[in-house]
């Protein structure tokens, strides 16, 4: 099938140089190129031979194999087009729309689509779904809304969640002679507070009086393993206004949670001695929750994927994340990744097929391809979420990991996403996450006061939401 040059917005219009450095920059202000690739043209891919079967194209960032295994239960089902995966860096986009040689489909963070949509660079769904008849109703709302832009039309389906989770190594409690569901870090009936899991975590930091430079800590309230959004939100603290246009990092309630996060670290030595300890830890699976360097930390349900490589004695827990006050409902953070149709030349047939990555039909042959994965690498499978409740409920039960704990731990994680916010309507969420976490760095270090800090944030995240709507009310 030959590509058209056209513009993702407009089939069969004519893609001018213009048009290409607008989309490119639509890419940059999403965080996805950087700024030398922007008209970096790359070579047309070859019209397929007659007679062969039409080709579509599905670029993820992460070539997974459950990826794959979706693709090959759509090939195996469909006789046309023929579903292909690639593994491509997000900065060749800008160069292959510029081509007029898009991917039909793409799995990127939800986070990206709304810069993206403000640059033409993905299709809008609104129509589809009325005219497909879609039940939209079948995602979990913090799996739906980040899928919406600012002028409120959706542009993704969801195809993976992640929730932010309080992961906890038992050692640290083994070791004081405390039981973890009297300090209420029992998933099935949590009782911790702010107030609460910072003595907790104060207490344990000074039972195990690690020798210096150990890097042994009990929480670390910076970012590394502490989500700054979410205290905001925990405390009442908004980000952007109602309608996405005014940017409110410095609202009481956020500079109250940042003063109660930095005198904590003061508590415990300052910033500088926080990276003194910090100095021995690792990443991934050198994690200091998987070595007992650290006693708990903010991390997503992903990190499940971790534990089932260390075994069944791993001494490690979750549970959600502390509230502010007793009674209070959780607050956590959820991340999605989404499927965004990018061709306008192909859009009918990467809607059909988007429907179908996302349905129940392709969860088992993603999950074998995943498992499988998992068990060359001689560790257990743990399935990601999809967004929807009742399918996720149902792979669980239907392959499950074959460890016990970890499947029980999956299913109260999945349930706590019924708690899960996604970050307030703006085109810029990862500028605003960026800016928040500079501020409490900033502040942490007793560089500026936690207002400054935070004004200094707002007048940054503001400059870039006032260009984003610009660029919307010139369209519009």
């Amino acid at each position: 099938m030959r590509w058209m040059t056209s513009s993702p917005a407009a089939p069969g219009k004519r893609l001018t140089r213009r048009r290409s450095y607008a989309i490119a920059g639509g890419l940059l202000l999403a965080g996805l190129l950087p700024a030398c690739a922007a008209t970096t043209p790359t070579p047309a891919p070859q019209t397929p031979a007659g007679g062969e079967r039409p080709r579509l194209e599905w670029w993820t960032a992460r070539h997974t194999p459950a990826q794959q295994g979706a693709a090959a239960a759509w090939n195996d089902s469909h006789g046309a087009p023929l579903l292909e995966v690639s593994g491509r860096a997000a900065h060749d986009l800008a160069a292959a729309i510029a081509a007029g040689q898009p991917p039909a489909l793409l799995a990127l963070a939800a986070d990206d689509l709304t810069s993206l949509a403000l640059a033409s660079v993905v299709q809008p769904l609104d129509s589809l779904v009325r005219a497909s008849r879609y039940d939209l109703k079948a995602f979990m709302p913090p799996a739906l809304q980040p899928c919406y832009g600012l002028d409120d039309r959706l542009y993704g389906l969801p195809e993976g969640l992640a929730i932010t989770l309080l992961f906890f190594n038992r050692r640290f409690l083994d070791e004081a002679g405390i039981d973890y569901r009297h300090a209420g870090l029992d998933f099935t009936q949590p009782r911790s507070t702010w107030e609460s899991f910072r003595e907790l975590a104060g207490s344990l930091a000074r039972a195990s009086a690690p020798p210096a430079g150990s890097g042994r800590w009990g929480f670390d309230p910076s970012d590394r393993f502490s989500k700054p959004l979410v205290w905001c939100w925990q405390n009442g603290g908004r980000i952007v206004s109602d309608d996405g246009r005014t940017a409110s990092l410095t609202h009481p309630a956020n500079v109250d949670a940042l003063e109660w996060l930095t005198s904590w670290i003061r508590d415990q030595g300052g910033t500088t001695e926080l990276v003194r300890q910090q100095q021995p830890w690792g990443f991934n699976d050198e994690s200091p929750l998987l070595t007992g360097q650290l006693f708990a930390g903010h991390v997503n349900n992903r990190f499940l994927d971790r534990i089932s490589r260390y075994g069944p004695h791993l001494p490690l827990s979750f549970v959600q994340l502390p509230v502010r006050r007793d009674g209070e409902t959780p607050i956590t953070q959820a991340a999605v990744q989404a499927l965004a149709l990018a061709s306008g030349e192909q859009v009918e047939v990467a809607w059909e097929v988007a429907r179908f990555l996302v349905a129940h039909s392709t969860s088992s042959p993603r999950d074998r391809a995943a498992a499988a994965e998992a068990a060359r690498h001689g560790w257990q499978w743990v399935p990601a979420y999809s967004g929807q409740l009742p399918l996720d409920r149902y792979r669980l039960a239907e392959r499950p990991s074959g460890h016990a704990t970890l499947d029980e731990f999956n299913l109260h994680a999945l349930e706590q996403a019924r708690y899960a916010h996604s970050p307030e309507r703006n085109p810029v969420p990862r500028i605003v996450a960026g800016s928040l976490r500079t501020a409490f760095r900033r502040a942490g270090t007793g560089e500026v006061t936690e207002l400054r800090a935070l004004r200094d944030a707002q007048n940054r995240v503001q400059r870039e939401l006032d260009i984003a709507w610009a660029a919307l009310d010139e369209r519009a």
